[in-house]
């Protein structure tokens, strides 16, 4: 089955919450650090879906995965040794909160929303693609590195409950 991707539109909003819904409870939470009814939050969603940058990726019409894409990142970012380190924030895309369906692991939806990152971003003409991701998700840094991200560098990056850091690797894709 082909997957599709493409921006969110706010007549999908119900459709949104019924998938983060569904694949909030699958989530390995100490795999990703994210904190249950802290990050992500529908609300998260919800909040890109209004401000056109939530993307999905459907099978058959289905909700299978989803990426928030923009230009906010963490403090931090100034810190780590880019490609570029001079780039202006609207010079790169930030990859944030990717969830798939676990139901259809193996179908290409990780790959398909990293594609659909990449031509979003050149379309706003950007020249780099970064991303944070927490040490300890083998999967997800496999997924980065089989699509061409570089790994830049380890940093520590505040928890989403503020009870301290997270060690995190940083990703980058140059364009």
């Amino acid at each position: 089955m082909e997957v599709k991707t493409h921006l969110a539109t706010t007549k999908e909003k119900e459709a949104v919450v019924a998938f983060f819904d569904k694949v909030m409870a699958q989530i390995d939470y100490p795999v990703v650090s994210w904190v249950p009814a802290i990050y992500p939050l529908v609300t998260d969603l919800t909040k890109a879906l209004a401000n056109e940058e939530l993307y999905l990726a459907t099978i058959a019409d289905e909700i299978v995965g989803s990426v928030i894409l923009n230009h906010t990142h963490e403090a931090e970012y100034s810190e780590i040794a880019w490609e570029n380190r001079t780039l202006s924030d609207t010079a790169f895309l930030v990859i944030h909160t990717m969830l798939a369906d676990c139901d259809y692991k193996g179908q290409g939806i990780g790959k398909s929303l990293l594609a659909c990152a990449k031509e979003v971003a050149l379309a706003k003409q950007c020249q780099a693609i970064r991303l944070d991701v927490f040490a300890d998700n083998l999967p997800a840094k496999s997924l980065y590195e089989k699509c061409g991200y570089q790994w830049r560098e380890r940093k520590e990056l505040r928890s989403f409950d503020d009870r301290g850091t997270d060690t995190c690797d940083l990703y980058e894709l140059t364009l």
